[in-house]
């Protein structure tokens, strides 16, 4: 049997009419969904609580002149390259090792099986210049830990890879338990007396977020819409726009 979902969402400005004038323009359209945020210039809330009743969100917009038009005309595009960079500035040059081949997947499930899998790659003359550990390695999925009985000897294998010239690359979550009895998880304790973790609007108290109970397509799509919920349960959530954050996670 194949299954699929067929979803339409029709463009619909019958709520209002059209007025166009030599000053003011107004047009309206029902919402295509109930999950908005960003609208009008006011403070709010992450999501705008949208119901069946009226509310007015200003905007302010203004005329402007034409945007500057720089020509870019090479010949070469190497030239082209460096034309546009003469205009924007250079970016970050990107360590040479990062440009190589990364070996990383989710379901190592221990560290047997990941080594295993890397020496399978060197026997086939496969060059490897990352090893990467998804959040499975992780102690019950907790940031800045490692499953010490299914990774056992993890740090003193990372440290043999970079011996042989392989760097290691370790992913983390930004979302940190804050179910672990106090001062058994130093992230949390740490950087909730440093005060680091995002807060709701107009309010000292935490965003809290957990992990769906059952996977959909509906709840894959909330958390493209980052609603909050990562793998280590009810999470606080760093501010990385808090200075003091940088030192913490560092």
């Amino acid at each position: 049997m194949i299954v699929f979902v067929y979803l339409l969402n029709r463009f619909d400005s019958s709520v209002a009419p059209l007025i166009f004038a030599d000053q003011f323009i107004k047009f309206s359209t029902r919402l295509s969904t109930p999950l908005l945020y960003g609208l009008g210039e006011h403070q709010q809330p992450l999501l705008i609580n949208v119901t069946n009743e009226w509310k007015r969100l200003t905007f302010y917009s203004r005329d402007f002149p034409p945007m500057e038009n720089i020509n870019l005309y090479g010949p070469t595009v190497e030239n082209v390259i460096e034309q546009y960079w003469a205009v924007t500035g250079k970016p970050t040059m990107p360590p040479f090792w990062s440009l190589g081949f990364h070996l990383c997947r989710w379901g190592y499930n221990n560290i047997e099986n990941m080594i295993s899998t890397l020496e399978r790659m060197q026997s086939a003359n496969f060059p490897i210049d990352v090893q990467w550990t998804d959040i499975d390695a992780m102690s019950s999925y907790l940031d800045f830990t490692y499953d010490s009985e299914h990774f056992h000897g993890l740090p003193g294998y990372v440290r043999a890879l970079q011996a042989d010239g392989i760097h290691y690359v370790n992913i983390i979550d930004p979302g940190i338990s804050s179910t672990q009895s106090a001062g058994s998880y130093i992230p949390y304790d740490e950087g909730l007396k440093r005060g680091v973790f995002m807060t709701k609007f107009n309010s000292t108290d935490l965003i809290f977020g957990k992990l769906f109970d059952k996977i959909s397509v509906f709840n894959i799509f909330l958390l493209l819409l980052c609603f909050r919920k990562v793998w280590p349960g009810i999470t606080a959530f760093p501010d990385f726009t808090n200075p003091k954050t940088i030192e913490w996670w560092t």
